[in-house]
């Protein structure tokens, strides 16, 4: 669910108006859905609290929540 939600926050900012698609680096990050980008750090913590080995699935949207934090492309972690 976490990496559904980060994948789905920045679902409008992906297609341009020729619907093609939008490199990560050249988006605009103020059109993210910021409501699911706190679902899925909740997702994140509540799948990483219970468990100490970590899915693929998990690393991937742990990877992702750092891209969704991060200000700007440059400053990502």
């Amino acid at each position: 669910m976490a990496l559904m939600c980060f994948h789905v926050s920045r679902f409008e900012s992906r297609l341009d108006g020729d619907q093609s698609f939008i490199q990560l680096h050249l988006q605009d990050r103020s059109s993210w859905n910021k409501e699911l980008i706190r679902l899925g750090e909740f997702y994140i913590d509540k799948s990483t609290s219970f468990n100490s080995e970590h899915t693929v699935l998990q690393i991937e949207a742990v990877i992702s929540s750092v891209r969704s934090a991060a200000e700007t492309f440059e400053s990502t972690n």
